[in-house]
Protein backbone atom coordinates (compact mmCIF):
# COMPACT_ATOMS: atom_id res chain seq x y z
CA UNK A 1 0.00 0.00 0.00
CA UNK A 2 3.21 2.51 0.70
CA UNK A 3 3.76 1.58 -2.78
CA UNK A 4 0.74 2.53 -4.45
CA UNK A 5 0.62 5.49 -2.51
CA UNK A 6 4.34 6.68 -3.29
CA UNK A 7 2.61 6.35 -6.98
CA UNK A 8 -0.22 8.49 -6.77
CA UNK A 9 2.24 11.25 -5.58
CA UNK A 10 4.56 10.77 -8.30
CA UNK A 11 1.68 10.89 -10.90
CA UNK A 12 0.42 14.08 -9.96
CA UNK A 13 3.51 15.56 -10.26
CA UNK A 14 4.22 14.26 -13.29
CA UNK A 15 0.62 15.91 -14.73
CA UNK A 16 1.71 19.34 -13.08
CA UNK A 17 4.86 19.29 -15.55
CA UNK A 18 2.31 18.73 -18.19
CA UNK A 19 3.43 15.16 -18.92
CA UNK A 20 0.18 12.86 -19.83
CA UNK A 21 -0.43 10.48 -16.94
CA UNK A 22 -3.67 9.15 -17.95
CA UNK A 23 -4.38 5.32 -18.98
CA UNK A 24 -1.31 4.15 -17.02
CA UNK A 25 -0.39 3.76 -13.19
CA UNK A 26 -2.53 6.69 -11.78
CA UNK A 27 -5.57 5.72 -13.01
CA UNK A 28 -5.04 2.22 -12.42
CA UNK A 29 -3.79 2.36 -8.61
CA UNK A 30 -6.70 4.98 -8.31
CA UNK A 31 -9.10 2.60 -9.12
CA UNK A 32 -7.39 0.07 -7.05
CA UNK A 33 -6.91 1.69 -4.39
CA UNK A 34 -10.62 3.04 -4.91
CA UNK A 35 -11.43 -0.82 -4.52
CA UNK A 36 -9.37 -1.24 -0.87
CA UNK A 37 -11.55 1.16 0.28
CA UNK A 38 -14.62 -0.04 -0.42
CA UNK A 39 -15.65 -3.65 -0.19
CA UNK A 40 -14.53 -6.29 -0.26
CA UNK A 41 -10.80 -4.66 0.30
CA UNK A 42 -10.42 -2.28 2.68
CA UNK A 43 -6.35 -0.69 3.37
CA UNK A 44 -6.72 -0.94 7.11
CA UNK A 45 -6.64 -4.75 6.68
CA UNK A 46 -3.59 -5.45 4.82
CA UNK A 47 -5.01 -5.60 1.29
CA UNK A 48 -2.36 -7.99 -0.50
CA UNK A 49 -3.95 -11.15 -1.01
CA UNK A 50 -7.08 -10.27 0.66
CA UNK A 51 -9.70 -13.60 0.84
CA UNK A 52 -12.03 -12.01 -1.99
CA UNK A 53 -15.04 -14.73 -1.76
CA UNK A 54 -13.74 -17.33 -3.58
CA UNK A 55 -16.53 -19.24 -5.81
CA UNK A 56 -19.82 -18.29 -6.45
CA UNK A 57 -21.44 -20.51 -3.92
CA UNK A 58 -19.73 -19.11 -1.24
CA UNK A 59 -19.95 -15.86 -2.07
CA UNK A 60 -23.96 -16.27 -2.32
CA UNK A 61 -23.70 -16.91 1.15
CA UNK A 62 -22.43 -14.14 2.58
CA UNK A 63 -18.74 -15.86 3.30
CA UNK A 64 -20.53 -18.12 5.64
CA UNK A 65 -19.14 -21.05 4.64
CA UNK A 66 -16.44 -22.32 6.57
CA UNK A 67 -18.70 -25.20 8.20
CA UNK A 68 -20.30 -25.96 4.84
CA UNK A 69 -17.20 -26.40 2.55
CA UNK A 70 -18.61 -29.46 0.70
CA UNK A 71 -17.48 -28.83 -2.87
CA UNK A 72 -14.21 -28.19 -4.77
CA UNK A 73 -13.55 -25.11 -3.83
CA UNK A 74 -13.37 -26.18 -0.26
CA UNK A 75 -9.55 -25.45 -0.47
CA UNK A 76 -10.15 -22.40 -0.91
CA UNK A 77 -12.25 -22.06 2.77
CA UNK A 78 -11.43 -24.62 4.73
CA UNK A 79 -9.25 -27.45 3.48
CA UNK A 80 -10.54 -29.94 5.41
CA UNK A 81 -13.71 -29.62 3.65
CA UNK A 82 -12.52 -31.06 0.47
CA UNK A 83 -12.20 -35.08 2.32
CA UNK A 84 -16.17 -34.75 2.31
CA UNK A 85 -16.35 -35.39 -1.77
CA UNK A 86 -17.00 -39.05 -2.96
CA UNK A 87 -16.56 -37.73 -6.73
CA UNK A 88 -13.99 -35.73 -8.78
CA UNK A 89 -14.91 -32.04 -9.40
CA UNK A 90 -13.70 -28.85 -10.73
CA UNK A 91 -14.85 -25.22 -10.18
CA UNK A 92 -14.26 -22.69 -12.48
CA UNK A 93 -15.12 -18.93 -11.63
CA UNK A 94 -15.07 -15.49 -12.86
CA UNK A 95 -16.38 -11.86 -10.99
CA UNK A 96 -15.90 -8.31 -12.37
CA UNK A 97 -15.33 -5.99 -9.11
CA UNK A 98 -18.27 -3.14 -9.05
CA UNK A 99 -19.68 -3.33 -12.29
CA UNK A 100 -21.41 -0.58 -12.28
CA UNK A 101 -19.07 1.79 -11.85
CA UNK A 102 -17.40 3.77 -14.81
CA UNK A 103 -13.61 2.90 -15.24
CA UNK A 104 -13.42 0.65 -12.89
CA UNK A 105 -11.82 -2.52 -14.22
CA UNK A 106 -11.11 -5.06 -11.28
CA UNK A 107 -11.27 -8.71 -11.77
CA UNK A 108 -11.49 -12.32 -9.91
CA UNK A 109 -10.70 -15.63 -11.63
CA UNK A 110 -10.40 -19.00 -10.08
CA UNK A 111 -9.81 -22.58 -10.74
CA UNK A 112 -10.36 -25.99 -8.01
CA UNK A 113 -10.06 -29.21 -8.37
CA UNK A 114 -10.62 -32.08 -6.19
CA UNK A 115 -10.35 -35.80 -6.47
CA UNK A 116 -11.11 -38.33 -3.85
CA UNK A 117 -8.24 -41.32 -3.83
CA UNK A 118 -10.35 -43.70 -1.79
CA UNK A 119 -8.25 -45.08 1.58
CA UNK A 120 -5.57 -42.64 0.92
CA UNK A 121 -7.54 -39.29 1.10
CA UNK A 122 -8.43 -36.46 -1.33
CA UNK A 123 -6.45 -34.38 -3.51
CA UNK A 124 -7.02 -30.89 -4.30
CA UNK A 125 -5.43 -28.32 -6.94
CA UNK A 126 -6.45 -24.41 -6.85
CA UNK A 127 -5.20 -21.30 -8.67
CA UNK A 128 -6.39 -17.68 -8.12
CA UNK A 129 -6.07 -14.46 -10.02
CA UNK A 130 -6.93 -10.55 -8.59
CA UNK A 131 -5.90 -7.88 -11.17
CA UNK A 132 -5.94 -4.21 -11.75
CA UNK A 133 -6.47 -3.90 -15.77
CA UNK A 134 -3.42 -5.12 -16.75
CA UNK A 135 -1.16 -3.10 -14.27
CA UNK A 136 -0.91 -5.19 -11.41
CA UNK A 137 -2.21 -8.75 -10.47
CA UNK A 138 -1.65 -11.39 -7.39
CA UNK A 139 -1.88 -15.30 -8.20
CA UNK A 140 -2.12 -17.51 -5.67
CA UNK A 141 -1.18 -21.63 -6.51
CA UNK A 142 -2.23 -24.29 -3.77
CA UNK A 143 -1.79 -27.57 -3.38
CA UNK A 144 -4.24 -29.44 -0.69
CA UNK A 145 -4.46 -32.64 0.98
CA UNK A 146 -7.38 -33.61 3.25
CA UNK A 147 -9.03 -37.06 4.69
CA UNK A 148 -11.20 -38.36 7.39
CA UNK A 149 -9.49 -38.20 10.97
CA UNK A 150 -12.28 -39.81 13.36
CA UNK A 151 -15.08 -41.55 12.25
CA UNK A 152 -17.17 -42.98 15.35
CA UNK A 153 -20.65 -44.87 15.68
CA UNK A 154 -23.42 -42.92 16.56
CA UNK A 155 -27.21 -43.71 15.89
CA UNK A 156 -28.31 -44.99 12.73
CA UNK A 157 -29.26 -41.87 10.78
CA UNK A 158 -26.05 -39.90 11.51
CA UNK A 159 -22.35 -39.96 9.83
CA UNK A 160 -20.59 -37.65 12.44
CA UNK A 161 -17.08 -37.84 11.03
CA UNK A 162 -13.70 -35.64 12.00
CA UNK A 163 -11.64 -33.92 8.74
CA UNK A 164 -8.55 -32.36 8.87
CA UNK A 165 -7.26 -30.55 5.94
CA UNK A 166 -3.91 -28.97 4.72
CA UNK A 167 -2.79 -26.31 2.14
CA UNK A 168 0.84 -25.56 0.74
CA UNK A 169 0.36 -22.42 -1.28
CA UNK A 170 2.85 -20.50 -3.25
CA UNK A 171 1.71 -16.47 -3.74
CA UNK A 172 3.10 -14.31 -5.96
CA UNK A 173 2.44 -10.52 -7.10
CA UNK A 174 3.46 -8.56 -10.01
CA UNK A 175 3.53 -5.22 -11.59
CA UNK A 176 3.47 -4.54 -15.43
CA UNK A 177 6.08 -1.22 -15.76
CA UNK A 178 5.96 1.80 -18.39
CA UNK A 179 8.14 4.73 -18.92
CA UNK A 180 7.66 6.24 -15.38
CA UNK A 181 7.92 3.40 -13.50
CA UNK A 182 10.62 0.85 -15.21
CA UNK A 183 13.52 2.97 -13.73
CA UNK A 184 12.12 3.46 -10.69
CA UNK A 185 14.46 2.54 -7.46
CA UNK A 186 11.25 0.66 -5.84
CA UNK A 187 11.62 -2.07 -8.42
CA UNK A 188 15.54 -2.45 -8.88
CA UNK A 189 14.77 -5.81 -7.00
CA UNK A 190 12.24 -6.85 -10.16
CA UNK A 191 8.73 -6.00 -10.26
CA UNK A 192 7.22 -9.40 -8.49
CA UNK A 193 7.52 -11.05 -5.49
CA UNK A 194 6.95 -14.37 -4.53
CA UNK A 195 6.41 -16.26 -1.27
CA UNK A 196 5.47 -19.70 0.24
CA UNK A 197 2.95 -20.01 3.11
CA UNK A 198 0.09 -22.87 4.10
CA UNK A 199 -3.40 -23.30 5.55
CA UNK A 200 -4.95 -25.41 7.59
CA UNK A 201 -8.37 -26.55 8.53
CA UNK A 202 -10.58 -29.20 10.32
CA UNK A 203 -14.23 -29.59 9.85
CA UNK A 204 -16.35 -31.75 11.78
CA UNK A 205 -20.27 -32.98 11.83
CA UNK A 206 -22.59 -34.86 13.68
CA UNK A 207 -26.11 -34.78 11.99
CA UNK A 208 -27.26 -32.25 10.84
CA UNK A 209 -25.00 -30.35 12.82
CA UNK A 210 -21.14 -28.97 11.05
CA UNK A 211 -18.38 -27.24 13.01
CA UNK A 212 -15.24 -25.77 10.75
CA UNK A 213 -12.35 -23.79 11.61
CA UNK A 214 -9.59 -22.58 9.33
CA UNK A 215 -6.19 -20.89 9.62
CA UNK A 216 -4.82 -19.12 6.19
CA UNK A 217 -1.31 -17.45 5.79
CA UNK A 218 -0.11 -19.13 9.14
CA UNK A 219 3.55 -17.89 8.28
CA UNK A 220 2.63 -14.35 7.05
CA UNK A 221 5.10 -14.14 4.10
CA UNK A 222 6.35 -10.82 3.15
CA UNK A 223 5.15 -9.96 0.29
CA UNK A 224 6.58 -5.94 0.01
CA UNK A 225 8.81 -4.26 -2.37
CA UNK A 226 10.61 -1.01 -0.82
CA UNK A 227 9.17 -2.04 2.46
CA UNK A 228 7.36 -4.88 4.32
CA UNK A 229 4.00 -5.82 3.69
CA UNK A 230 3.33 -9.08 5.36
CA UNK A 231 0.24 -11.18 4.19
CA UNK A 232 -1.88 -11.14 7.58
CA UNK A 233 -2.98 -14.30 8.72
CA UNK A 234 -6.51 -15.34 9.06
CA UNK A 235 -8.74 -16.95 11.36
CA UNK A 236 -12.39 -18.57 10.08
CA UNK A 237 -14.67 -20.03 12.64
CA UNK A 238 -18.03 -21.12 11.58
CA UNK A 239 -21.48 -23.46 12.69
CA UNK A 240 -23.64 -24.57 9.95
CA UNK A 241 -27.03 -26.25 10.61
CA UNK A 242 -28.49 -28.58 7.19
CA UNK A 243 -31.90 -30.77 7.14
CA UNK A 244 -34.62 -30.86 4.95
CA UNK A 245 -38.23 -30.18 6.64
CA UNK A 246 -41.42 -28.69 5.64
CA UNK A 247 -40.83 -27.42 1.74
CA UNK A 248 -37.00 -26.87 2.58
CA UNK A 249 -34.90 -29.62 0.89
CA UNK A 250 -31.49 -30.15 1.91
CA UNK A 251 -31.47 -26.74 3.92
CA UNK A 252 -28.49 -25.57 5.13
CA UNK A 253 -28.33 -21.71 8.04
CA UNK A 254 -24.79 -20.99 8.50
CA UNK A 255 -22.69 -18.46 10.25
CA UNK A 256 -19.04 -17.44 10.08
CA UNK A 257 -16.78 -15.51 11.93
CA UNK A 258 -13.50 -14.49 10.48
CA UNK A 259 -10.56 -12.23 11.80
CA UNK A 260 -7.72 -10.63 9.92
CA UNK A 261 -5.56 -8.75 11.86
CA UNK A 262 -7.60 -6.21 13.63
CA UNK A 263 -10.59 -6.10 11.29
CA UNK A 264 -13.39 -8.70 12.47
CA UNK A 265 -16.66 -9.57 10.77
CA UNK A 266 -19.42 -11.99 10.84
CA UNK A 267 -20.74 -13.91 7.79
CA UNK A 268 -24.45 -15.21 7.68
CA UNK A 269 -25.75 -17.76 4.81
CA UNK A 270 -28.52 -19.51 3.44
CA UNK A 271 -29.01 -22.31 0.98
CA UNK A 272 -32.27 -24.13 0.00
CA UNK A 273 -32.74 -26.48 -3.07
CA UNK A 274 -35.28 -27.09 -4.83
CA UNK A 275 -36.81 -29.43 -8.01
CA UNK A 276 -35.16 -32.38 -6.56
CA UNK A 277 -31.90 -30.70 -5.34
CA UNK A 278 -31.31 -29.74 -8.96
CA UNK A 279 -31.96 -26.16 -7.81
CA UNK A 280 -30.59 -24.09 -5.37
CA UNK A 281 -31.29 -20.60 -3.64
CA UNK A 282 -28.77 -18.93 -1.49
CA UNK A 283 -28.36 -15.88 0.12
CA UNK A 284 -25.81 -14.38 2.58
CA UNK A 285 -24.95 -11.32 4.43
CA UNK A 286 -22.05 -9.85 6.40
CA UNK A 287 -20.62 -6.56 7.68
CA UNK A 288 -19.60 -5.09 4.41
CA UNK A 289 -21.82 -6.49 1.55
CA UNK A 290 -25.12 -8.49 0.61
CA UNK A 291 -25.53 -11.12 -1.90
CA UNK A 292 -28.38 -13.05 -3.41
CA UNK A 293 -27.71 -16.33 -5.82
CA UNK A 294 -28.57 -19.46 -7.39
CA UNK A 295 -27.51 -22.69 -8.92
CA UNK A 296 -28.64 -25.41 -11.42
CA UNK A 297 -27.37 -28.58 -11.89
CA UNK A 298 -27.90 -30.85 -14.79
CA UNK A 299 -27.06 -35.18 -14.74
CA UNK A 300 -25.53 -35.72 -18.11
CA UNK A 301 -25.48 -39.25 -19.45
CA UNK A 302 -22.64 -41.61 -17.54
CA UNK A 303 -20.94 -40.67 -15.01
CA UNK A 304 -21.34 -36.58 -15.72
CA UNK A 305 -22.78 -33.81 -14.13
CA UNK A 306 -22.53 -29.78 -14.67
CA UNK A 307 -23.42 -26.68 -12.79
CA UNK A 308 -23.86 -23.39 -12.80
CA UNK A 309 -23.68 -21.07 -10.11
CA UNK A 310 -24.18 -17.22 -9.68
CA UNK A 311 -24.05 -14.83 -7.19
CA UNK A 312 -25.63 -11.11 -7.31
CA UNK A 313 -23.31 -8.90 -4.59
CA UNK A 314 -24.76 -5.50 -3.23
CA UNK A 315 -21.58 -3.28 -1.25
CA UNK A 316 -23.21 -1.97 2.38
CA UNK A 317 -20.87 0.91 1.88
CA UNK A 318 -20.73 2.48 -0.99
CA UNK A 319 -23.28 4.96 -2.39
CA UNK A 320 -23.94 4.33 -5.67
CA UNK A 321 -26.42 1.54 -6.14
CA UNK A 322 -24.72 0.62 -9.62
CA UNK A 323 -21.67 -0.77 -7.80
CA UNK A 324 -22.56 -4.38 -7.72
CA UNK A 325 -20.30 -7.42 -8.29
CA UNK A 326 -21.63 -10.52 -10.47
CA UNK A 327 -19.41 -13.64 -9.59
CA UNK A 328 -20.05 -16.89 -12.12
CA UNK A 329 -19.18 -20.22 -11.45
CA UNK A 330 -19.02 -23.24 -13.62
CA UNK A 331 -19.24 -27.07 -11.78
CA UNK A 332 -18.32 -30.19 -13.34
CA UNK A 333 -18.52 -33.43 -11.17
CA UNK A 334 -17.07 -36.78 -13.09
CA UNK A 335 -15.96 -40.09 -12.63
CA UNK A 336 -17.46 -42.98 -9.66
CA UNK A 337 -18.36 -42.20 -6.15
CA UNK A 338 -15.26 -43.08 -4.18
CA UNK A 339 -15.89 -45.19 -0.89
CA UNK A 340 -13.43 -44.30 2.24
CA UNK A 341 -12.50 -46.35 4.91
CA UNK A 342 -15.03 -44.09 7.44
CA UNK A 343 -17.70 -44.90 5.52
CA UNK A 344 -17.47 -48.62 5.26
CA UNK A 345 -16.53 -48.65 9.40
CA UNK A 346 -19.56 -46.63 9.76
CA UNK A 347 -21.94 -49.38 7.60
CA UNK A 348 -20.17 -52.38 9.92
CA UNK A 349 -21.29 -50.27 13.48
CA UNK A 350 -24.53 -49.68 12.12
CA UNK A 351 -25.35 -53.10 11.07
CA UNK A 352 -23.49 -54.58 14.86
CA UNK A 353 -26.10 -52.42 16.26
CA UNK A 354 -29.05 -54.60 15.08
CA UNK A 355 -27.77 -57.14 17.92
CA UNK A 356 -26.09 -54.69 20.67
CA UNK A 357 -22.93 -55.07 19.49
CA UNK A 358 -20.73 -52.02 18.57
CA UNK A 359 -17.22 -52.94 17.09
CA UNK A 360 -14.62 -51.26 15.08
CA UNK A 361 -13.54 -51.29 11.24
CA UNK A 362 -11.03 -54.47 11.37
CA UNK A 363 -12.92 -56.36 13.48
CA UNK A 364 -16.23 -56.18 12.01
CA UNK A 365 -14.34 -57.32 8.41
CA UNK A 366 -12.86 -59.70 10.20
CA UNK A 367 -16.61 -61.23 11.12
CA UNK A 368 -18.04 -60.69 8.01
CA UNK A 369 -15.23 -63.16 6.33
CA UNK A 370 -15.59 -65.56 9.06
CA UNK A 371 -19.20 -66.10 8.98
CA UNK A 372 -19.36 -66.55 5.58
CA UNK A 373 -21.89 -64.09 2.89
CA UNK A 374 -23.19 -62.26 5.71
CA UNK A 375 -27.15 -62.50 4.09
CA UNK A 376 -28.33 -62.43 7.32
CA UNK A 377 -26.59 -59.10 8.52
CA UNK A 378 -27.46 -57.75 4.57
CA UNK A 379 -31.28 -58.51 5.21
CA UNK A 380 -31.42 -56.80 8.25
CA UNK A 381 -29.58 -53.76 7.25
CA UNK A 382 -32.09 -54.03 3.85
CA UNK A 383 -35.17 -53.83 6.13
CA UNK A 384 -33.52 -51.64 8.69
CA UNK A 385 -33.47 -49.01 4.83
CA UNK A 386 -37.16 -50.24 4.36
CA UNK A 387 -38.00 -48.57 7.75
CA UNK A 388 -35.97 -45.37 7.45
CA UNK A 389 -38.22 -44.54 4.10
CA UNK A 390 -41.69 -45.98 5.53
CA UNK A 391 -40.44 -43.31 8.14
CA UNK A 392 -39.44 -40.87 6.16
CA UNK A 393 -35.98 -40.52 7.82
CA UNK A 394 -34.69 -40.97 3.53
CA UNK A 395 -36.26 -40.39 0.25
CA UNK A 396 -37.81 -43.66 -1.23
CA UNK A 397 -36.60 -44.51 -4.87
CA UNK A 398 -38.93 -42.33 -7.16
CA UNK A 399 -38.76 -42.10 -11.37
CA UNK A 400 -39.65 -38.94 -13.13
CA UNK A 401 -43.01 -39.29 -13.71
CA UNK A 402 -44.02 -41.43 -17.31
CA UNK A 403 -40.55 -42.38 -17.85
CA UNK A 404 -38.14 -44.75 -16.25
CA UNK A 405 -35.34 -41.91 -15.35
CA UNK A 406 -34.26 -42.07 -12.01
CA UNK A 407 -34.79 -38.82 -9.69
CA UNK A 408 -32.68 -36.90 -9.10
CA UNK A 409 -33.44 -36.77 -5.05
CA UNK A 410 -33.29 -40.76 -4.88
CA UNK A 411 -29.50 -40.94 -5.82
CA UNK A 412 -28.90 -40.90 -1.94
CA UNK A 413 -30.92 -43.73 -1.03
CA UNK A 414 -29.39 -46.13 -4.16
CA UNK A 415 -25.57 -44.86 -2.81
CA UNK A 416 -26.62 -46.54 0.66
CA UNK A 417 -27.54 -49.79 -1.74
CA UNK A 418 -24.37 -49.63 -3.20
CA UNK A 419 -22.25 -49.58 -0.03
CA UNK A 420 -23.99 -52.41 1.09
CA UNK A 421 -22.90 -54.59 -1.87
CA UNK A 422 -19.82 -53.51 -1.32
CA UNK A 423 -19.68 -54.69 2.06
CA UNK A 424 -21.60 -57.92 1.17
CA UNK A 425 -19.36 -59.20 -2.27
CA UNK A 426 -20.32 -62.79 -1.86
CA UNK A 427 -24.09 -61.74 -2.51
CA UNK A 428 -26.59 -61.10 -5.32
CA UNK A 429 -29.32 -58.29 -5.36
CA UNK A 430 -32.80 -58.59 -6.71
CA UNK A 431 -34.25 -55.73 -7.80
CA UNK A 432 -37.87 -55.49 -7.72
CA UNK A 433 -40.03 -53.09 -9.92
CA UNK A 434 -43.76 -53.13 -8.66
CA UNK A 435 -46.62 -52.68 -10.94
CA UNK A 436 -48.95 -51.80 -8.37
CA UNK A 437 -47.35 -48.80 -6.06
CA UNK A 438 -48.35 -45.88 -4.02
CA UNK A 439 -48.01 -44.22 -7.40
CA UNK A 440 -50.78 -44.96 -10.48
CA UNK A 441 -50.17 -48.46 -11.98
CA UNK A 442 -47.38 -48.43 -14.73
CA UNK A 443 -47.17 -51.09 -17.58
CA UNK A 444 -44.77 -53.58 -17.22
CA UNK A 445 -42.68 -52.58 -20.34
CA UNK A 446 -41.51 -49.20 -17.98
CA UNK A 447 -41.46 -51.23 -14.89
CA UNK A 448 -38.61 -53.44 -16.72
CA UNK A 449 -36.81 -50.32 -18.17
CA UNK A 450 -37.16 -48.73 -14.48
CA UNK A 451 -35.28 -51.98 -13.07
CA UNK A 452 -33.15 -52.24 -15.80
CA UNK A 453 -31.90 -48.60 -14.86
CA UNK A 454 -31.39 -49.04 -11.25
CA UNK A 455 -29.12 -51.95 -11.89
CA UNK A 456 -27.49 -49.77 -14.27
CA UNK A 457 -26.52 -47.00 -12.12
CA UNK A 458 -25.59 -49.56 -9.69
CA UNK A 459 -23.20 -50.83 -12.22
CA UNK A 460 -21.96 -47.26 -12.66
CA UNK A 461 -20.74 -47.88 -9.04
CA UNK A 462 -18.69 -50.89 -9.81
CA UNK A 463 -21.09 -53.39 -8.97
CA UNK A 464 -20.91 -56.01 -11.18
CA UNK A 465 -23.98 -57.26 -13.89
CA UNK A 466 -23.58 -61.23 -12.01
CA UNK A 467 -24.54 -59.60 -9.16
CA UNK A 468 -27.83 -57.91 -10.02
CA UNK A 469 -30.86 -59.19 -11.04
CA UNK A 470 -33.79 -56.90 -12.25
CA UNK A 471 -37.39 -58.19 -12.12
CA UNK A 472 -40.85 -57.30 -12.10
CA UNK A 473 -43.60 -58.27 -9.84
CA UNK A 474 -47.62 -58.13 -9.42
CA UNK A 475 -50.43 -60.45 -11.62
CA UNK A 476 -47.96 -62.86 -12.47
CA UNK A 477 -45.40 -61.32 -13.65
CA UNK A 478 -42.66 -63.42 -15.07
CA UNK A 479 -39.48 -63.17 -13.54
CA UNK A 480 -35.41 -64.31 -14.63
CA UNK A 481 -34.52 -64.74 -10.95
CA UNK A 482 -34.79 -68.19 -9.58
CA UNK A 483 -37.37 -69.54 -6.70
CA UNK A 484 -35.82 -68.34 -3.13
CA UNK A 485 -36.83 -66.30 0.20
CA UNK A 486 -37.44 -62.99 -0.57
CA UNK A 487 -37.11 -60.36 1.94
CA UNK A 488 -37.31 -57.13 2.36
CA UNK A 489 -39.97 -56.25 -0.66
CA UNK A 490 -42.60 -53.44 -0.01
CA UNK A 491 -45.72 -52.86 -2.63
CA UNK A 492 -46.08 -49.40 -1.19
CA UNK A 493 -43.02 -48.37 -3.32
CA UNK A 494 -41.97 -48.66 -6.90
CA UNK A 495 -38.68 -49.99 -6.51
CA UNK A 496 -37.93 -52.70 -3.78
CA UNK A 497 -34.32 -54.79 -2.96
CA UNK A 498 -34.02 -58.08 -1.68
CA UNK A 499 -30.62 -60.28 -1.03
CA UNK A 500 -29.98 -63.74 -1.70
CA UNK A 501 -26.99 -65.81 -1.96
Amino acid sequence: MELINQYIGKGQRAKGKGQSFEGSLLRVFCMWLFALCSLPFALTTHAAFKESGWGARAAAMGGAFTAVANDADSVLWNPAGAAQLKINQYNLMHARLFAGLESVNLGLNSFSFVSPMGNKGTLGLAWTNAKASSVYREDSYLLSYSRSLYPFSVEEDQEPLIYGGANVKFLRNSFTLDQYTQRDPVFSGGRDRSAVTFDVGFLAHKGPYHLGVAVKNVTEPDMGFQVMDRVPREFRAGFAYRRSFLFFDNAALSIDFSRRDDDDNLHLGWENAFFSRRANFRAGWNNRELSFGFGYNITMPATWELGLNYAYIIPLQLAENSAVTHRISLVTRFGRQETGPEIVSLEIKKLRKFRGEVVDYKKGMKKARVRGTGLKQAQAALKRLQDMIDKRKIRPVKFISGSSKIATSSLLTLDRVVKLLRLYPRLKLNVYAHKDSAQKPVSEKLCWKRAKNVANYFMAKGIKPERLAPAVTDSGASSPTPDRKEKGIKQSHPIAFAFYE
